[in-house]
């Protein structure tokens, strides 16, 4: 349903690419200038599915693991899957406690959109491949395994919720259908399926003890976005309270703040701010071997956007004290 992608032509990303980006980052991991408890940093698989490629995934851990043993660096993995694979590499994941982030949408209905390439639902075999982590490595299972589901019209909070906690004890994430970027072909396809996450929340208040998912809930998040967006007095993170400015602003927007804690990097090479925007609008681009990043250009691009926002906002603000005064 998407166009903002680069073209698909079923490409492995390289360990060159990879190489060449981690050999650029641990520049600055290894400064003095780069001071962080334990030097912890996050690496994280995704697809497409990951574990297609899986030589790859090891080839990656096994030269950051080469990195760590000549640093004070430490390196924790992620991987959001499909599930379809695990069966084969689920001794390998276990071992190295990857951080496995699964993609169910609760039952097999509900789960209905999920299908292989031949058009046949996944569903058996992903809990299948679930069903057998969980009984091999439990402990692993509890410590390092949840799930995601997406909100669509073959499902509710309700259904995934009562699915994926009576099928393996875990709260799961909930998310809807992206709504950037969708083709102007497709838009009424999406309308279809898409729905209301706040509604589809409420529906289920009733249900559940959902207590654990309160930050999850629309009205919480969206309270949560506000605080942090409006107001100078908050600690978003520990390490905030070590440099706290009582002028500091926070920028209205939901987007990914470039090089700010994430950077992603696509099969074809663009680094991009995070892995949940599209392709159209990358911070730099691997090519032969070095990473091109236009700096002063990121920099010009994002407060054209920034300004523009923080017009809106106020403009939208004194529109509202008009209404009131009236």
């Amino acid at each position: 349903m998407y166009g903002n992608y680069d073209k698909r032509e079923n490409k492995n990303n390289t360990f060159q690419n990879i190489k060449t980006l981690i050999d650029f980052l641990y520049k600055s991991w290894s400064s003095n200038d780069n001071l962080s408890f334990n030097n912890i940093r996050y690496i994280g698989f995704y697809g497409g599915e990951p574990l297609v490629n899986f030589s790859l995934i090891k080839e990656t851990i096994d030269y950051l693991e080469a990195l760590s043993e000549l640093s004070e660096l430490k390196f924790e993995y992620g991987m959001t899957t499909n599930g379809m694979l695990l069966h084969k590499y689920m001794e390998y994941i276990a071992d190295k406690k990857i951080h496995l982030l699964i993609s169910l949408d609760g039952n097999e209905y509900n789960d209905s959109y999920r299908v292989m390439k031949n058009g046949q639902p996944s569903f058996s075999q992903v809990i299948s491949n679930v069903e057998t982590l969980r009984k091999k490595y439990p402990q692993y299972f509890e410590q390092y395994v949840n799930f995601n589901a997406v909100l669509h019209n073959r499902n509710s909070v309700k259904d995934i919720i009562f699915y994926i906690k009576n099928k393996f004890n875990k709260f799961p994430t909930i998310s809807s259908l992206a709504t950037n970027g969708i083709k102007k072909e497709k838009q009424k396809e999406f309308i279809k399926m898409f729905q209301n996450q706040l509604e589809s929340y409420k529906e289920a208040e009733s249900c559940f003890d959902t207590q654990k998912m309160f930050l999850q809930t629309p009205d919480s998040a969206m309270a949560n976005f506000f605080i942090n967006a409006y107001c100078n007095q908050t600690f978003r993170k520990y390490s905030d309270l070590f440099i706290y400015d009582s002028d500091k602003e926070y920028i209205p927007t939901g987007i990914c703040m470039p090089l700010k804690r994430k950077l992603f990097l696509t099969v074809n090479g663009k680094l991009l701010a995070c892995e949940r925007i599209g392709q159209t609008y990358p911070l730099g681009k691997i090519v032969g071997g070095q990473v091109f990043m236009d700096f002063e250009g990121i920099s010009a691009f994002y407060k054209k956007l920034f300004d523009r926002n923080i017009h809106f906002y106020i403009s939208k603000f004194y529109f509202l004290l008009l209404q009131s005064y009236f």
